[in-house]
């Protein structure tokens, strides 16, 4: 399978999302303030994890972004 040749739709219907948080550092405060929930797809015709770059700019290419961001709020813990 080509590096670039995934199935968006499939990721979206089978909810393939995986997501981690990274912390949000204030330097003047000198603590975090909050956290980015970072989104990733996984192929799983190819066990393959897709970097949010590539996952949201074939969701947009292909007309899913909206179903795309829906999907990422609703799996993201901090938004449930």
């Amino acid at each position: 399978m080509d590096n670039n040749d995934f199935q968006i739709d499939r990721i979206i219907e089978n909810e393939d999302i995986i997501t981690d948080f990274q912390p949000i550092v204030c330097l003047k405060k000198k603590r975090i303030v909050g956290l980015e929930a970072l989104s990733r797809g996984y192929c799983r015709e190819n066990d393959e994890i897709i970097p949010p770059f590539r996952l949201f700019s074939r969701a947009k290419e292909t007309g899913n972004d909206t179903k795309l961001d829906r999907l990422c709020r609703k799996t993201a813990p901090e938004f449930n």
